[in-house]
């Protein structure tokens, strides 16, 4: 597992979207200052930025800062046929 700490930078509604209406979308970077926890995981995790969409309510708030763990899915058992 991976954790990463990134900060919400912007959240956008998009009205109009298929037949959900509302998509939204939150954009994040990873955290660079501001804490000392902040530097140490600025300095393990120097670059990067994702975005996150979703139909129902907006759970990310602009400025505030998420952990997020990364942990490979593998894949499940395949029977023998």
């Amino acid at each position: 597992m991976v954790r990463c700490k990134f900060k919400c930078q912007s959240v956008t509604e998009h009205v109009g979207w298929g037949e959900y209406r509302t998509l939204f979308s939150a954009k994040f970077s990873p955290v660079s200052g501001g804490s000392d926890e902040n530097k140490r995981f600025w300095d393990a995790t120097p670059s990067g930025s994702f975005e996150v969409q979703t139909v129902k309510e907006m759970p990310f708030v602009v400025g505030a800062e998420y952990y997020f763990d990364i942990t490979e899915a593998l894949a499940p058992a395949v029977k023998a046929i």
